[in-house]
């Protein structure tokens, strides 16, 4: 079963990766919610398509998958598509999130968000934010 993207749909992604790329280096001041939403959402639906598993979930799963890790926030974006979807998506929801969490280092897309302790070790003497964390 072979896949076929809209032309216009191939745009979209083009424009938001674009947009995101520039808004990483910190040259646009528009938000990181839609392209982040829009990424997460456009791989888990691929992704479900590929495993054969229903569209809405792969989309959620991905979206949170994302957001979550870009944001360290797991649980934040848990009980956000418990919200949106409803309460059956959630141990999908919560597992996806706390693997991309643990596996996406300490970078973020907020760098005053403050650490205060590693991901894989100890506490920190203080709280440090991510762009002043040097681990």
């Amino acid at each position: 079963m072979a896949t076929v993207i809209p032309a216009g749909a191939a745009r979209v992604v083009e424009h938001n990766a674009l947009v995101f790329r520039r808004q990483w280096r910190g040259s646009l001041t528009v938000s990181f919610f839609t392209p982040l939403f829009f990424i997460g959402a456009t791989l888990g639906n691929l992704l479900a398509r590929l495993l054969g598993i229903p569209l809405e979930l792969g989309a959620a799963v991905g979206l949170a998958a994302v957001f979550g890790a870009a944001a360290n926030t797991p649980l934040a974006l848990s009980l956000m598509m418990v919200e949106l979807m409803g309460g059956a998506v959630l141990p999908y929801v919560v597992v996806v999130t706390v693997i991309a969490y643990l596996l996406s280092g300490h970078r973020g897309i907020y760098p005053a968000q403050r650490l205060l302790r590693k991901k894989h070790g100890p506490a920190l003497e203080r709280p440090v934010p991510l762009r002043e964390y040097r681990g």
